[in-house]
Protein backbone atom coordinates (compact mmCIF):
# COMPACT_ATOMS: atom_id res chain seq x y z
CA UNK A 1 0.00 0.00 0.00
CA UNK A 2 2.84 2.39 0.92
CA UNK A 3 4.50 1.76 -2.45
CA UNK A 4 1.29 2.63 -4.30
CA UNK A 5 0.93 5.87 -2.33
CA UNK A 6 4.54 6.86 -3.09
CA UNK A 7 4.02 6.18 -6.80
CA UNK A 8 0.86 8.33 -6.80
CA UNK A 9 2.74 11.17 -5.09
CA UNK A 10 5.64 10.96 -7.55
CA UNK A 11 3.27 10.96 -10.53
CA UNK A 12 1.38 13.93 -9.14
CA UNK A 13 4.55 15.94 -8.52
CA UNK A 14 6.28 15.15 -11.80
CA UNK A 15 5.31 17.71 -14.46
CA UNK A 16 4.20 16.64 -17.91
CA UNK A 17 7.21 17.77 -19.87
CA UNK A 18 6.75 18.73 -23.47
CA UNK A 19 8.90 16.88 -25.96
CA UNK A 20 12.06 18.82 -26.73
CA UNK A 21 13.95 18.41 -30.01
CA UNK A 22 17.52 19.60 -29.77
CA UNK A 23 17.73 20.11 -33.53
CA UNK A 24 15.04 22.82 -33.31
CA UNK A 25 16.35 24.66 -30.25
CA UNK A 26 19.37 26.98 -30.71
CA UNK A 27 20.33 26.82 -27.02
CA UNK A 28 20.39 23.02 -27.07
CA UNK A 29 22.38 22.91 -30.30
CA UNK A 30 24.94 25.21 -28.72
CA UNK A 31 25.01 23.12 -25.54
CA UNK A 32 25.54 19.82 -27.34
CA UNK A 33 28.21 21.31 -29.57
CA UNK A 34 30.13 22.28 -26.43
CA UNK A 35 29.80 18.72 -25.08
CA UNK A 36 32.10 17.56 -27.88
CA UNK A 37 34.94 18.82 -25.69
CA UNK A 38 33.79 16.43 -22.95
CA UNK A 39 33.34 13.45 -25.24
CA UNK A 40 36.94 13.80 -26.37
CA UNK A 41 37.94 12.27 -23.00
CA UNK A 42 36.48 8.90 -23.96
CA UNK A 43 38.33 8.85 -27.29
CA UNK A 44 41.52 9.85 -25.45
CA UNK A 45 41.22 6.79 -23.21
CA UNK A 46 40.74 4.57 -26.25
CA UNK A 47 43.79 6.10 -27.92
CA UNK A 48 45.96 5.61 -24.83
CA UNK A 49 44.57 2.12 -24.28
CA UNK A 50 45.70 0.89 -27.71
CA UNK A 51 48.87 2.98 -28.01
CA UNK A 52 51.35 0.54 -26.47
CA UNK A 53 50.05 -2.45 -28.41
CA UNK A 54 50.20 -0.47 -31.66
CA UNK A 55 53.77 0.59 -30.83
CA UNK A 56 54.75 -3.03 -30.15
CA UNK A 57 54.04 -3.87 -33.77
CA UNK A 58 56.90 -1.59 -34.85
CA UNK A 59 60.45 -2.93 -35.02
CA UNK A 60 61.89 0.48 -34.11
CA UNK A 61 59.97 0.43 -30.82
CA UNK A 62 61.36 -3.02 -29.96
CA UNK A 63 64.89 -2.05 -30.94
CA UNK A 64 64.79 1.13 -28.85
CA UNK A 65 63.58 -0.50 -25.62
CA UNK A 66 65.28 -3.88 -26.04
CA UNK A 67 64.62 -6.06 -23.01
CA UNK A 68 62.16 -3.41 -21.82
CA UNK A 69 59.61 -5.10 -24.06
CA UNK A 70 61.21 -8.50 -24.69
CA UNK A 71 61.38 -9.25 -20.95
CA UNK A 72 57.87 -10.23 -19.88
CA UNK A 73 58.23 -8.70 -16.42
CA UNK A 74 59.36 -5.33 -17.76
CA UNK A 75 56.69 -5.41 -20.45
CA UNK A 76 54.06 -6.01 -17.78
CA UNK A 77 55.32 -3.00 -15.80
CA UNK A 78 55.40 -0.84 -18.92
CA UNK A 79 51.82 -1.70 -19.81
CA UNK A 80 50.37 -1.49 -16.31
CA UNK A 81 52.08 1.73 -15.25
CA UNK A 82 49.22 3.62 -16.92
CA UNK A 83 46.70 1.65 -14.83
CA UNK A 84 48.70 2.21 -11.64
CA UNK A 85 48.60 5.97 -12.20
CA UNK A 86 44.85 5.78 -12.86
CA UNK A 87 44.21 3.83 -9.66
CA UNK A 88 46.16 6.30 -7.52
CA UNK A 89 44.37 9.37 -8.88
CA UNK A 90 41.04 7.57 -8.50
CA UNK A 91 41.15 8.34 -4.78
CA UNK A 92 41.59 12.10 -5.20
CA UNK A 93 39.38 12.71 -8.24
CA UNK A 94 36.05 12.84 -6.30
CA UNK A 95 37.58 15.34 -3.86
CA UNK A 96 38.84 17.60 -6.66
CA UNK A 97 35.59 17.38 -8.66
CA UNK A 98 33.37 18.10 -5.64
CA UNK A 99 35.46 20.88 -4.11
CA UNK A 100 36.93 22.67 -7.12
CA UNK A 101 34.44 21.78 -9.84
CA UNK A 102 34.19 19.23 -12.62
CA UNK A 103 35.86 21.61 -15.08
CA UNK A 104 38.89 22.16 -12.87
CA UNK A 105 39.31 18.40 -12.45
CA UNK A 106 39.23 18.00 -16.24
CA UNK A 107 41.74 20.82 -16.73
CA UNK A 108 44.10 19.26 -14.17
CA UNK A 109 43.77 15.84 -15.80
CA UNK A 110 44.48 17.21 -19.27
CA UNK A 111 47.56 19.07 -18.02
CA UNK A 112 48.92 15.85 -16.54
CA UNK A 113 48.24 14.00 -19.80
CA UNK A 114 49.99 16.65 -21.90
CA UNK A 115 53.05 16.43 -19.65
CA UNK A 116 52.96 12.62 -19.66
CA UNK A 117 52.55 12.51 -23.43
CA UNK A 118 55.58 14.75 -23.97
CA UNK A 119 57.71 12.70 -21.56
CA UNK A 120 56.89 9.42 -23.31
CA UNK A 121 57.31 10.87 -26.80
CA UNK A 122 60.75 12.33 -26.06
CA UNK A 123 61.94 9.69 -23.58
CA UNK A 124 65.53 8.48 -23.55
CA UNK A 125 64.83 5.03 -22.20
CA UNK A 126 62.50 2.54 -20.51
CA UNK A 127 62.44 4.31 -17.12
CA UNK A 128 61.46 7.66 -18.56
CA UNK A 129 58.79 6.03 -20.72
CA UNK A 130 57.07 4.25 -17.82
CA UNK A 131 57.28 7.48 -15.79
CA UNK A 132 55.40 9.26 -18.55
CA UNK A 133 52.84 6.46 -18.71
CA UNK A 134 52.26 6.80 -14.97
CA UNK A 135 51.60 10.54 -15.33
CA UNK A 136 49.28 9.84 -18.28
CA UNK A 137 47.28 7.37 -16.22
CA UNK A 138 47.13 9.77 -13.28
CA UNK A 139 45.70 12.50 -15.47
CA UNK A 140 43.40 10.13 -17.31
CA UNK A 141 41.37 9.31 -14.19
CA UNK A 142 40.89 12.99 -13.41
CA UNK A 143 39.60 13.79 -16.89
CA UNK A 144 37.90 10.48 -17.68
CA UNK A 145 35.90 10.36 -14.44
CA UNK A 146 34.93 14.04 -14.41
CA UNK A 147 33.98 14.41 -18.10
CA UNK A 148 31.01 11.98 -18.12
CA UNK A 149 29.94 13.34 -14.73
CA UNK A 150 29.76 16.88 -16.09
CA UNK A 151 28.21 15.62 -19.32
CA UNK A 152 25.24 13.99 -17.57
CA UNK A 153 24.75 16.96 -15.25
CA UNK A 154 24.48 19.57 -18.01
CA UNK A 155 22.47 17.55 -20.55
CA UNK A 156 18.73 18.05 -20.87
CA UNK A 157 17.04 15.13 -19.02
CA UNK A 158 15.33 13.95 -22.21
CA UNK A 159 18.67 13.55 -24.00
CA UNK A 160 20.87 12.20 -21.21
CA UNK A 161 20.62 8.55 -22.25
CA UNK A 162 21.58 8.92 -25.94
CA UNK A 163 24.36 11.41 -25.19
CA UNK A 164 26.03 9.23 -22.56
CA UNK A 165 25.71 6.21 -24.87
CA UNK A 166 27.61 8.13 -27.55
CA UNK A 167 30.27 9.03 -24.98
CA UNK A 168 30.93 5.39 -24.12
CA UNK A 169 31.19 4.37 -27.78
CA UNK A 170 33.91 6.93 -28.51
CA UNK A 171 36.50 4.77 -26.72
CA UNK A 172 36.48 2.59 -29.81
CA UNK A 173 36.96 5.62 -32.04
CA UNK A 174 40.13 6.56 -30.18
CA UNK A 175 41.43 3.00 -30.46
CA UNK A 176 40.68 2.97 -34.19
CA UNK A 177 42.45 6.30 -34.72
CA UNK A 178 45.71 5.24 -33.07
CA UNK A 179 45.69 1.93 -34.92
CA UNK A 180 45.14 3.67 -38.25
CA UNK A 181 47.80 6.33 -37.66
CA UNK A 182 50.20 3.68 -36.39
CA UNK A 183 49.69 1.64 -39.55
CA UNK A 184 50.83 4.67 -41.55
CA UNK A 185 53.77 5.67 -39.34
CA UNK A 186 55.06 2.08 -39.21
CA UNK A 187 56.65 2.78 -42.60
CA UNK A 188 58.80 5.56 -41.13
CA UNK A 189 62.37 4.30 -40.98
CA UNK A 190 63.38 5.77 -37.62
CA UNK A 191 62.18 6.16 -34.02
CA UNK A 192 59.51 8.63 -35.08
CA UNK A 193 57.52 5.64 -36.29
CA UNK A 194 56.42 5.18 -32.66
CA UNK A 195 57.32 8.58 -31.20
CA UNK A 196 54.89 10.30 -33.56
CA UNK A 197 51.81 8.38 -32.40
CA UNK A 198 53.00 8.78 -28.82
CA UNK A 199 53.23 12.55 -29.22
CA UNK A 200 49.88 12.80 -31.05
CA UNK A 201 48.13 11.49 -27.92
CA UNK A 202 48.42 14.96 -26.37
CA UNK A 203 46.23 16.46 -29.12
CA UNK A 204 42.85 15.42 -27.59
CA UNK A 205 43.93 16.79 -24.21
CA UNK A 206 44.97 20.09 -25.78
CA UNK A 207 41.58 20.24 -27.53
CA UNK A 208 39.86 19.72 -24.18
CA UNK A 209 41.99 22.38 -22.51
CA UNK A 210 41.03 24.89 -25.19
CA UNK A 211 37.34 24.01 -25.39
CA UNK A 212 36.47 23.34 -21.75
CA UNK A 213 35.99 27.06 -21.08
CA UNK A 214 32.92 27.09 -23.37
CA UNK A 215 31.32 24.23 -21.42
CA UNK A 216 28.96 25.33 -18.60
CA UNK A 217 29.79 24.31 -15.05
CA UNK A 218 27.70 21.62 -13.43
CA UNK A 219 24.52 23.06 -11.87
CA UNK A 220 24.65 20.29 -9.28
CA UNK A 221 28.16 21.35 -8.24
CA UNK A 222 26.99 24.98 -8.03
CA UNK A 223 24.03 23.98 -5.85
CA UNK A 224 26.31 21.94 -3.64
CA UNK A 225 28.47 25.03 -3.15
CA UNK A 226 25.38 27.11 -2.22
CA UNK A 227 25.53 29.00 -5.51
CA UNK A 228 21.89 28.28 -6.27
CA UNK A 229 21.27 31.38 -8.39
CA UNK A 230 24.12 30.44 -10.72
CA UNK A 231 22.83 26.87 -10.93
CA UNK A 232 19.34 28.05 -11.88
CA UNK A 233 20.83 30.41 -14.47
CA UNK A 234 22.75 27.52 -16.08
CA UNK A 235 19.63 25.35 -16.24
CA UNK A 236 17.47 28.16 -17.61
CA UNK A 237 20.00 29.24 -20.24
CA UNK A 238 20.89 25.80 -21.57
CA UNK A 239 17.66 23.84 -21.07
CA UNK A 240 15.01 26.50 -21.75
CA UNK A 241 16.67 29.30 -23.68
CA UNK A 242 16.70 31.63 -20.67
CA UNK A 243 13.18 30.90 -19.35
CA UNK A 244 13.56 30.67 -15.56
CA UNK A 245 9.90 29.64 -15.16
CA UNK A 246 10.10 26.67 -17.52
CA UNK A 247 8.51 23.59 -15.87
CA UNK A 248 11.49 21.33 -16.64
CA UNK A 249 13.97 23.86 -15.28
CA UNK A 250 12.02 24.41 -12.08
CA UNK A 251 11.54 20.67 -11.53
CA UNK A 252 15.25 19.95 -12.11
CA UNK A 253 16.28 22.77 -9.80
CA UNK A 254 13.98 21.71 -6.99
CA UNK A 255 14.91 18.04 -7.32
CA UNK A 256 18.61 18.92 -7.29
CA UNK A 257 18.36 21.01 -4.13
CA UNK A 258 16.26 18.41 -2.33
CA UNK A 259 18.66 15.61 -3.25
CA UNK A 260 21.69 17.56 -2.04
CA UNK A 261 19.92 18.35 1.24
CA UNK A 262 19.08 14.67 1.74
CA UNK A 263 22.68 13.66 0.95
CA UNK A 264 24.05 16.15 3.48
CA UNK A 265 21.69 14.88 6.16
CA UNK A 266 22.57 11.27 5.36
CA UNK A 267 26.33 11.96 5.45
CA UNK A 268 26.04 12.92 9.12
CA UNK A 269 24.83 9.45 10.12
CA UNK A 270 26.43 7.17 7.52
CA UNK A 271 29.92 6.09 6.48
CA UNK A 272 31.57 3.74 4.00
CA UNK A 273 31.44 1.05 6.68
CA UNK A 274 27.69 0.84 6.02
CA UNK A 275 28.57 -1.12 2.88
CA UNK A 276 29.57 -3.99 5.19
CA UNK A 277 26.99 -3.71 7.97
CA UNK A 278 24.14 -5.69 6.39
CA UNK A 279 23.92 -8.70 4.12
CA UNK A 280 22.04 -6.70 1.50
CA UNK A 281 24.68 -3.96 1.41
CA UNK A 282 27.50 -6.48 1.18
CA UNK A 283 25.72 -8.15 -1.73
CA UNK A 284 25.28 -4.84 -3.56
CA UNK A 285 28.93 -3.94 -2.98
CA UNK A 286 30.00 -7.32 -4.38
CA UNK A 287 27.89 -6.75 -7.50
CA UNK A 288 29.40 -3.29 -8.08
CA UNK A 289 32.97 -4.57 -7.70
CA UNK A 290 32.38 -7.70 -9.78
CA UNK A 291 31.00 -5.68 -12.69
CA UNK A 292 34.35 -3.98 -13.17
CA UNK A 293 36.44 -7.09 -12.53
CA UNK A 294 34.43 -9.51 -14.66
CA UNK A 295 34.27 -7.09 -17.60
CA UNK A 296 38.09 -7.21 -17.71
CA UNK A 297 38.10 -11.01 -17.56
CA UNK A 298 36.74 -11.18 -21.10
CA UNK A 299 40.28 -11.25 -22.48
CA UNK A 300 40.25 -7.79 -24.04
CA UNK A 301 43.31 -6.66 -22.09
CA UNK A 302 45.24 -9.76 -23.14
CA UNK A 303 44.73 -9.10 -26.84
CA UNK A 304 45.00 -5.31 -26.69
CA UNK A 305 48.20 -5.23 -24.61
CA UNK A 306 50.20 -8.43 -25.00
CA UNK A 307 49.44 -9.95 -28.40
CA UNK A 308 52.31 -9.18 -30.75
Amino acid sequence: MAIAVNVDIAQAEAPRFEKVYWTKEPHLRKLYFSTIFLMVASATSGYDGMLVNTSQQMSRFKDFFGDGVSDNNKLGILINMFNIGSIISFFITPYVADNYGRKMAIVAGCCFMVVGGCITAFCNGWGMYIGGRFILGFGNSLAQMSSPLLLTEICHPQHRGPVTAIYNCLWNLGALIVSSIGWGTSYVGNDWSWRSITFIQIVPSVVQLVGIWWVPESPRYLCNKDRSEEALAVLAKHHAGGDYNNATVQFEFREMKETITMERDASKTTSYLDFLRTKGNRWRLAIVISLGVISQYSGNALFSNYMD
